[in-house]
């Protein structure tokens, strides 16, 4: 069980992919001030490079360390026959039937 504190400080680390957010920014700073606006956005641009990078890796574990993450237990009872795991309450392809489908 995590604390809020643990919680908060995990989430916080979702934010890091927000590149749209900065991309825009960085736009409007350049229209407002030519000439800080090109140094402003050549670092902004750098850092979103770098951040979309490496960001869906830190928000997945950011999930984790929040205990926000759906599915986080396995059930070892819901092993498939190509050995992969289902997790508890998951909802596997094989058990959705299609609409036309005779019912079972």
């Amino acid at each position: 069980c995590r604390t809020p504190l643990q919680q908060a400080s995990a989430s916080g680390l979702l934010l890091m992919p927000m590149a749209g957010l900065a991309i825009g920014l960085v736009n409007t700073t350049v229209a407002l001030f030519p000439r800080e606006g090109l140094i402003v956005g050549s670092t902004v641009l750098a850092a979103v490079a770098i951040l979309e990078t490496i960001g869906p890796p830190i928000a997945a574990r950011a999930l984790r360390w929040s205990g926000d993450r759906l599915g986080e237990t396995v059930d070892s009872s819901a092993a498939r026959p190509n050995g992969h795991r289902i997790a508890k309450g998951a909802i596997d392809a094989s058990d959705v039937r299609s609409p036309d489908a005779p019912p079972a």
